[in-house]
């Protein structure tokens, strides 16, 4: 009875902590939603039900509830309000989302009047300007990419041309002049990387679907998710797995914005070049449910540089044994330096570790069962009740 009691009153106090406070969200909502997208909306989704007054700022107009269904899995029942700059553009303007988020923010700011806005991400002088609370959410900060990649691989021409639109965006997207109450980082690496001193700045990890994929019948299958991204390394894998002994097949599976076709090329040159073509498969913009059937029966998966890792972890839930790179959030945060999964530095240590996995079927059996367990510190439950509380301190 006490019980009951107790999670009334907590219930009571959510209410009242959000029921009379007006929220801004702001990110950029990419045509092809990816890692930073699927948060922030968990994020509106968990303000809504806790019955936040909800405004929404994005640079494109997007019809909010069918792609938070579509894309991961959140139905939003309460109405919220949208401002927004443009109608729904084609993927090629995606990279216009971090130079004019700011200009939705200000339209945004005007008509709605926000108690607390939260922004992935990014640090417009507009938000200075605003009497809000104000929390970031930040999942890559700036430069992230120019600085570690540049450190363990080198760079192609589209990097370094990247790079440059990088630097150009971080004179108008981030300003010092912005002072945040709270400062989130999505992992211990980026919040060492971003080198802070705020002793309010914390670490909350992103919410991870631990459902999402279900474990069934294993095959010798080595699966790989996220956009066909030039950052994702997947031509290092493709070399990697052509120097293996071992018989096993390989799935690719990620978007395919309009403006990254080059790289997908790239690779099925690649695997064209490697005789691959028999054991390696590409699959662009698969549905939920064709990806599902793929991974549910993979056992390995294969991961470069990330700031977190959502789909790792979702793989891990489904008994799927991780080999990540050894930098990053996937290495320092979720296997724990070898803890909860394989680490590597050259093609050939991943080529070992992968044979060895699929050559022992006891020995991959152990780590399946480790990767399980890990992933369940990620959950969704978990990440609701760190938001709710963040939300309540300000």
């Amino acid at each position: 009875m006490l019980q009951l009691f107790e999670r009334g009153r907590q219930i009571q106090f959510k209410m009242k902590s959000f029921a009379n406070k007006k929220i801004l969200v702001a990110f950029p909502f990419a045509k092809n939603p990816g890692g930073m997208d699927l948060i922030m909306a968990d994020i509106v989704r968990i303000l809504a039900e806790n019955r936040a007054r909800m405004a929404i700022a994005t640079v494109f107009r997007r019809d909010l509830k069918t792609i938070f269904q579509k894309y991961f899995g959140i139905k939003v029942r309460k109405k919220i309000k949208h401002y927004y700059l443009f109608p729904n553009l084609s993927g090629y303007f995606n990279p216009l989302n971090p130079l004019l988020l700011g200009l939705a923010c200000k339209k945004a700011i005007k008509g709605f009047r926000p108690d607390i806005i939260c922004i992935g991400e990014y640090s417009y002088e507009v938000l200075a300007k605003s009497r809000a609370k104000l929390i970031r959410y930040t999942f890559e900060p700036v430069l992230l990419d120019q600085i570690v990649t540049q450190k363990v691989v080198k760079l192609s021409p589209v990097e370094r041309v990247y790079g440059h639109y990088i630097k150009a965006i971080a004179k108008i997207a981030y300003s010092d002049r912005v002072n945040f109450d709270r400062v989130i980082y999505i992992s211990s690496w980026a919040m060492k990387l971003a080198a802070t001193k705020n002793l309010a700045d914390q670490i909350i990890y992103p919410p991870v679907s631990l459902n999402k994929f279900r474990a069934r019948e294993k095959e010798d299958l080595i699966t790989c998710i996220g956009a066909f991204s030039p950052k994702k390394r997947y031509e290092l894998f493709l070399e990697a797995i052509s120097k293996c002994k071992e018989d096993f097949e390989v799935a690719i599976c990620g978007s395919l914005p309009d403006n990254r076709c080059p790289y997908f090329v790239s690779l099925l040159n690649k695997i064209k070049k490697l005789k691959l073509e028999e054991k390696v498969k590409l699959y662009p913009n698969l549905s939920l449910e064709k990806l599902e059937k793929i991974i549910s029966t993979s056992k390995i998966c294969l991961s470069h540089i990330e700031y977190f890792g959502i789909a790792v972890v979702e793989q891990m839930a489904a008994g799927i044994v991780p080999i990540v790179y050894q930098k990053g959030a996937l290495w320092d945060d979720v296997v724990e330096h070898g803890k909860y999964g394989f680490g590597f530095q050259n093609k050939k240590g991943l080529a070992i570790i992968i044979d060895n996995l699929i050559a022992d079927p006891k020995f991959w059996n152990k780590w399946s069962k480790i990767a399980r367990n890990r992933a369940k510190y990620f959950s969704s439950l978990k990440f609701q009740r760190e938001i709710e509380g963040l939300f309540n301190s300000v």
